[in-house]
C-alpha cells in the first residue's frame, strides 16, 4: 500500500476565516465605541427628573421593546448580531439599565417592580442563545450586574 500526498487549496478556507475574524473585532470595536459614548452623554447630563433611553442595533431582526413608569430613568440598549431581544417593563422610582447583547439569538427578559425606590441592571451577553430572566426587585437584588458568555446559556432571578 501506498499513500500519496496531495495538495488541498485551502484559500477559500482562508478567506472565509479572515472575513470572520474582521467582522469580530469590528463587532468588538463597535461595541466599545457604544458603550463609552454612552458614558460620556451620561456624565454630560446633570438635569433633575428625566427619562432616557438609547437603543442601538446592529443587525436584523433585533427587538427592544420597553415599558417604564419611572420618575427618572436611563435606559440602554446595545444590540450587535441578529434576532436579539430585549423585553423591559420597570415600575421602580429610580431606574438604570444597561443592556448589552452581542452575538445572536440572544434574550433578555425584565420586570422590574417591587418595594425599593432606586434599581440599576447591566446584563452583558457575549455569544449566542443566551437567555437571562429577571422577575421582581428587593432590596437584595436593586443592584445587579451580570456577563454571560458563551453559548446556550440560561439565568433566571426570582426576587419577590
Amino acid at each position: 500500500m501506498s499513500q500519496d500526498k496531495t495538495e488541498t487549496d485551502n484559500s477559500k478556507t482562508k478567506r472565509v476565516s479572515e472575513i470572520y475574524n474582521f467582522k469580530q473585532s469590528t463587532s468588538n470595536y463597535l461595541l466599545l465605541n457604544q458603550v463609552e459614548a454612552i458614558q460620556r452623554r451620561q456624565s454630560n447630563t446633570n438635569i433633575g427628573d428625566r427619562n432616557i433611553v438609547v437603543i442601538n442595533q446592529i443587525g436584523d431582526s433585533n427587538i427592544a421593546v420597553s415599558q417604564t413608569n419611572s420618575a427618572n430613568s436611563s435606559l440602554e440598549y446595545i444590540q450587535i448580531g441578529d434576532r436579539n431581544t430585549i423585553k423591559s417593563s420597570n415600575s421602580i422610582l429610580q431606574t438604570t439599565e444597561r443592556l448589552i447583547q452581542n452575538g445572536n439569538d440572544n434574550a433578555i427578559t425584565n420586570f422590574s417592580f417591587g418595594n425599593v425606590s432606586n434599581s440599576s441592571l447591566q446584563v452583558l451577553q457575549n455569544g449566542n442563545n443566551l437567555r437571562f430572566e429577571k422577575f421582581g426587585t428587593n432590596s437584595l437584588t436593586e443592584n445587579l450586574s451580570f456577563r454571560i458568555t458563551g453559548n446556550n446559556q440560561t439565568l433566571i432571578i426570582r426576587s419577590f
